[in-house]
């Protein structure tokens, strides 16, 4: 009688740890394919639309503004360079905001170390140097 005891308790503990651990899989794999899987992943990077352009450190965007006071557009002299090449730059002048912006896009993927440089009529060279890394789809964050 005892021998049979046991096995009917052995048989229910091992049907126990059977059902828990069937839940506790799928329970791991509803949370994967909410949280990690590939389809997510895809589906977040689908839902979420990265902003034009941006001025912030460690945000991505499709590019990086910089902008700097300035009385006019008359005489302004710019340079930029990228130690990796792979950053384009374009200038404009807003009058209303008394503003210079300067825009960095991405061109291809990699890390630089960019340099531009800027002056107004005859006043003195500013440099503003920082890094820049740029994703496979081309969207730009400035580092540092």
């Amino acid at each position: 009688m005892a021998k049979i005891t046991r096995s009917i308790i052995a048989l229910a503990i091992a049907a126990l740890i059977a059902v828990s651990s069937a839940i506790l899989v799928s329970t791991v794999k509803a949370d994967a394919a909410t949280k990690g899987s590939a389809n997510s992943h895809a589906s977040n990077k689908m839902a979420y639309k990265l902003p034009a352009s941006t001025e912030k450190t460690n945000a991505f965007a499709k590019s990086y503004v910089l902008k700097v006071n300035a009385k006019s557009s008359k005489n302004v002299k710019w340079s930029a360079t990228a130690s990796a090449k792979n950053i384009k730059t374009k200038y404009s002048y807003n009058a209303k905001a008394k503003k210079l912006t300067f825009k960095m896009t991405g061109k291809s993927y990699g890390l630089t170390k960019f340099t531009i440089k800027f002056k107004q009529g005859s006043g003195k060279w500013t440099t503003k140097k920082m890094q820049l890394f740029v994703d496979s789809d081309k969207n730009i964050m400035r580092i540092k």
